[in-house]
């Protein structure tokens, strides 16, 4: 005859191998979008460079506001990670971005202790909301365009979020 403890300890240890399994799949998943964004940042062409944060969508705009405003390029931006003043100068920089059909991206300056560069990637749905989002950090040096700039992605484009 089975003890109970070992069976609802064997029960327990089934449904954590089930649930665990259930994230890697979920979290393979993501994984699977943001690879799909990426990729359709790579393959399309965005026929204009937006270098002011005015011409961005406006559901972009939304994410880029409060305390994660983006500065234009050229603006006083706050690189370092030291806070000055009552009115302390953006975090962010723009360097340029972009928008075509249903894919937008923002490449941009991120101050603080390590200055770096990061691309956040966005697919819209029918609706104009946004879909997907992945941001990837760059860990090279600055593109100067967007050419580029895809070739960064490929070879050195790290996500976190």
């Amino acid at each position: 005859m089975i003890r109970p403890k070992l069976l609802i300890l064997f029960i327990v240890i089934m449904l954590s191998l089930g649930f665990n399994n259930f994230i890697k799949a979920e979290s393979n998943e993501q994984a699977i979008s943001a690879d799909l964004i990426k990729e359709e940042f790579l393959k399309t062409n965005f026929p204009e460079l937006l270098y002011n944060t005015r011409k961005l969508p406006t559901e972009i705009k939304k994410i880029f506001s409060g305390h994660d405003v983006l500065a234009n390029p050229g603006e006083r931006f706050n690189n370092s990670d030291v806070v000055e003043g009552l009115f302390p100068a953006p975090s962010r920089q723009l360097i340029f971005a972009g928008e075509t059909g249903n894919v937008a991206f923002v490449y941009y300056q991120q101050g603080g202790f390590v200055s770096y560069y990061t691309l956040a990637l966005f697919m819209f749905d029918g609706k104009r909301g946004i879909s997907l989002r992945s941001i990837y950090v760059l860990k090279a040096k600055r593109a100067n365009d967007l050419n580029e700039l895809k070739l960064l992605v490929k070879d050195y484009a790290e996500k976190i979020e």
